[in-house]
């Protein structure tokens, strides 16, 4: 493979490994903002139990205090949803990563090989310029041999 095609590949894989991070951004802010959805949900939770201790200490109705235990449950099973959905979430976040570090990987291989032919057509190119100095310090010091007859 030529080295303009492997700059193709190699800028094809900065583009890939980009994109990655990208998405790993955006898995990460997703479980952010599910963690404070989550943390949220429990405050909302704790003011509400809060607000009807102290409606109740003052004396509450049957109906408010049903009322409260509702909407207290169902705050309890949106808590529980979101504590079953974090792991997928969180699973998400470690895939995108692997995803990323993979693209990482292929874009330093391909960035391994290219320096390895720069390096390797250096070295020739130094060999090349070597012999030519040698053949010129020969072909002088032939002259100088030949005019010294």
């Amino acid at each position: 493979m030529s080295d303009k095609a492997l700059l193709l590949v190699l800028d094809q894989h900065k583009q890939h490994e980009q994109q990655a991070v990208q998405e790993l951004a955006q898995a990460q802010q997703q479980l952010v903002a599910f963690r404070q959805q989550f943390a949220n949900l429990q405050n909302y939770r704790n003011q509400y139990v809060k607000q009807m201790h102290d409606k109740g200490s003052s004396g509450l109705y049957a109906d408010s205090y049903s009322y409260y235990q509702k909407f207290i449950v169902k705050l309890e099973e949106a808590m529980l949803q979101q504590q079953a959905a974090l792991p997928k979430v969180m699973h998400q976040v470690e895939l995108k990563k692997k995803h990323w570090i993979e693209m990482q990987s292929k874009r330093k291989a391909v960035e391994t090989l290219l320096a390895k032919r720069a390096q390797a057509a250096q070295k020739i190119a130094n060999k090349r310029e070597q012999n030519m100095l040698d053949e010129f310090a020969n072909f002088q010091f032939y002259q100088k041999q030949n005019q010294s007859f």
